[in-house]
C-alpha cells in the first residue's frame, strides 16, 4: 500500500496521496497538513491522486479543508492525476467550482 508523501516547492505544498482515501487515512493526513501549514507559510496545495485506488466521500471533505485553509493565505487548492472515476465524482459534488485541476 502506497503511503502519503509531502513535497514542499517554494510556496506550495504536494500532497501525494497514498492508495486509500478513507475515514482513517483523511484523519491523518489533514494532522500532517495542519502541521505544514503551521511550520511553513504555504499558499497554494496540490493533491496529487495519481496512486489512490479507493476514495469514499473522505477525500472530498480532505479536498475542502484544504481548500478552506488555503484561501485564508490568498491561496488555492488543485488537484492532479485525477481518474476517470475519481474526476465523476468531484464533478458531481460541485467541488470543482473551488479548485482547479493540473498537470504536475
Amino acid at each position: 500500500m502506497k503511503r502519503t508523501s509531502y513535497k514542499l516547492e517554494d510556496r506550495t505544498l504536494i500532497v501525494g496521496l497514498g492508495s486509500e482515501l478513507d475515514h482513517h487515512n483523511v484523519s491523518i493526513i489533514n494532522k500532517e497538513l495542519s502541521k505544514y501549514l503551521q511550520m511553513y507559510i504555504i499558499k497554494n496545495i496540490i493533491f496529487d491522486f495519481n496512486d489512490v485506488t479507493f476514495m469514499d466521500s473522505s477525500g472530498i471533505g480532505l479536498v475542502m479543508g484544504g481548500y478552506k485553509q488555503a484561501v485564508l493565505y490568498g491561496g488555492s487548492v488543485m488537484l492532479s492525476n485525477i481518474s476517470e472515476r475519481v474526476d465523476r465524482i468531484f464533478a458531481f459534488s460541485g467541488v470543482y467550482r473551488f479548485v482547479s485541476k493540473v498537470e504536475i
